[in-house]
C-alpha cells in the first residue's frame, strides 16, 4: 500500500500543470456523467416518455431496408433523404411536428404525475443535472477549442 502511494506520488509530480488541470476536468466531466446516468436511471423508471422523433427518423423508419448492414443503410438512407424533393419531406415534418406536440402533452402530464406522486424532488434534480451536464461540455469544448486555437490548430 505505501509502495503505491510513493508511486501515485511520484505520478504526480511528474505532471506538468496543463497536465494536472485537464485531469481534473476530466475527473469533474466523469463524476457528472456518472451522477447524471444513476438520475436518468431513476426518471427512466418513472417512465418519463421518450423524446420526439424528428422528420428524418420518420422517413428512415419508413423507406428502412432491413436485410442491409447498418452502415450501409445509414449511407443509403442519407442520400434518399437528400434527394428528396422539399414537398415530400414536408410530409415528414408534419409528422414531427405532431410528435413533438405529443411528446409536450405526455411530458406535462409526467411532470404532474410526478408532482402528484411525491417525486417532484427528482424531477427538479434531473432538470438541475441536464442543465449542469450541458453546460460543463460546452464549456469543455470551449476551453478545448480556445487550446486548438492558441497551438495554431
Amino acid at each position: 500500500m505505501v509502495q503505491q502511494e510513493k508511486q501515485y506520488n511520484e505520478y504526480l509530480s511528474s505532471l506538468n500543470i496543463e497536465e494536472i488541470m485537464a485531469t481534473g476536468q476530466k475527473a469533474k466531466h466523469l463524476h457528472l456523467r456518472r451522477k447524471s446516468r444513476r438520475l436518468e436511471a431513476k426518471v427512466r423508471q418513472l417512465k418519463k416518455p421518450g423524446p420526439p422523433r424528428s422528420a428524418y427518423a420518420f422517413f428512415c423508419i419508413e423507406a428502412r431496408q432491413p436485410n442491409q448492414k447498418v452502415t450501409e443503410e445509414a449511407k443509403v438512407l442519407a442520400e434518399k433523404w437528400k434527394a428528396l424533393p422539399e414537398s415530400e419531406k414536408q410530409v415528414y415534418q408534419r409528422r414531427a411536428e405532431e410528435d413533438k406536440r405529443r411528446y409536450n402533452d405526455d411530458m406535462i402530464d409526467w411532470e404532474m404525475c410526478m408532482q402528484q406522486t411525491g417525486n417532484s424532488e427528482i424531477l427538479q434534480k434531473y432538470f438541475q443535472e441536464r442543465n449542469t451536464v450541458e453546460n460543463v461540455k460546452k464549456h469543455l469544448v470551449k476551453r478545448l477549442t480556445q487550446c486548438e486555437e492558441s497551438l495554431g490548430g
